[in-house]
């Protein structure tokens, strides 16, 4: 999801239930014997059960290029973070090429990735790198890369280069092409809707479909086993998951991110009048599934898998411990990896903390409060996790 001055959103049926894995713990050396601990490959992890767990990190130069890289991670952000049992941090960065002219390196954005993955690795887990800006969109994803091609040019390259980098790093399990491609709302008119984009910008610079291909054949260039991530348009809406094309690439993951009910729930401003309850309440379990047809259509047609690397809820929402709970239970049942929004370090102000669920549900409150009811649903699930880089051989 689109935010400025980071974060006031994001980087915007239900199934049989998933095998009971053993809980995974901060030092990560759980010895079970579920489907992901028996996982042979970074492919094999998104392909089955649920066996990726964790949250997101955002990050970009929401300051201006000069001002660099922010906020500023530690290695105790980490550990506490796979503390809590989770195994896979989704890292929606700045990509490793300037946003203006030449498009060249920019050694800034890649030691700060570098630093990130190490301190990663030394926590166990595993890391998804998700391209959040990069030549012509810059952290607030304004620019002119779906007008230009020069620009759609550098992002092959800055990905091939990004790739050719990081392919032999053992954490690494993902490469999240770009963070929510949206150009379907800066067209005139604007508009939400597939079918209506499609007919007048199919295999233009505004279609996601060939651009995507174009970074994923150049990545394989020089990978050919790091899986691939794609989300759709529209901020990577569930609605607009069957109007991926294939990329032609059997190691790819079709992305959503889901924040449903967005306006009137996950993101409703104060008073904040509407409620979540599994049963009872505005919204209940059933508003939570139509996302999810989607996702069952597109897997069984596509017989792809499919992940949602960016969900959550704002903490005040009222029920937002429901709410995170049955959003979890059901992405467990469809056997889907996932990232909460989002893991934060202390230094964030308090302007920002929407997002950041260790302060807990009272809006008023900009301290850690731990244990609290978002919290404790997320550990809960968190602590199924049995597969980290300690126990893998990739």
């Amino acid at each position: 999801m689109l935010i400025s001055a980071f974060v006031i959103g994001a980087c915007s049926g239900g199934g049989s239930s998933a095998p009971t894995a053993n809980a995974g713990t901060g030092t990560g050396t759980g010895t079970g014997t579920d489907a992901c601990i028996g996982a042979t490959s970074k492919w094999a992890l998104w392909t089955g059960v649920t066996c990726l767990r964790g949250s997101n990190v955002l990050l970009g130069f929401f300051n201006g290029v000069d001002a660099g890289v922010s906020p500023t991670f530690s290695q105790a952000d980490f550990n506490n973070l796979a503390a809590m049992g989770a195994n896979v941090v989704n890292i929606s960065h700045p990509g490793l090429y300037s946003e203006t002219p030449p498009y060249v390196l920019n050694t800034e954005a890649q030691a700060n990735l570098d630093s990130l993955l190490t301190m990663i690795k030394n926590a166990n887990m595993f890391a998804v790198i998700t391209a959040r800006s990069g030549p012509g969109r810059n952290t607030d994803w304004i620019g002119t890369l779906w007008t230009s091609q020069a620009e759609q040019d550098a992002w092959v390259a800055m990905w091939k280069y990004t790739a050719d980098r990081y392919k032999n790093n053992s954490v690494v399990v993902g490469y999240d092409l770009m963070c929510e491609p949206y150009q379907n709302e800066i067209i005139s008119p604007p508009t939400d809707i597939p079918s209506v984009f499609y007919p007048a910008y199919a295999n233009t610079l505004y279609d996601w479909n060939p651009l995507a291909k174009r970074i994923s054949d150049a990545i394989r260039q020089v990978d050919t086993t790091t899986p691939i991530l794609i989300g759709g348009m529209n901020y990577s809406a569930a609605p607009w998951l069957n109007s991926l094309t294939s990329n032609g690439d059997n190691k790819t993951v079709y992305m959503v991110h889901n924040y449903e009910p967005h306006e009137t729930y996950t993101h409703q401003p104060a008073p904040y009048t509407n409620t979540y309850g599994t049963t009872t309440g505005t919204y209940t379990r059933a508003d939570l599934l139509p996302p999810f047809a989607y996702i069952s259509t597109f897997k069984s047609s596509r017989s792809a898998p499919v992940g949602i690397n960016e969900f959550g809820v704002m903490r005040f929402q009222p029920g937002a411990g429901q709410y995170l709970n049955d959003e979890m239970d059901i992405m467990e049942g469809y056997g889907l990896n996932y990232s909460v929004f989002s893991w934060y370090p202390p230094s964030v102000a308090a302007l920002h903390d929407s997002f950041d669920f260790r302060r807990g549900t009272d809006p008023n409150n900009h301290a850690e409060v731990s244990p609290n009811a978002l919290t404790t649903v997320l550990q809960k699930y968190f602590q199924k996790n049995t597969v980290r880089p300690s126990n893998r051989g990739f």
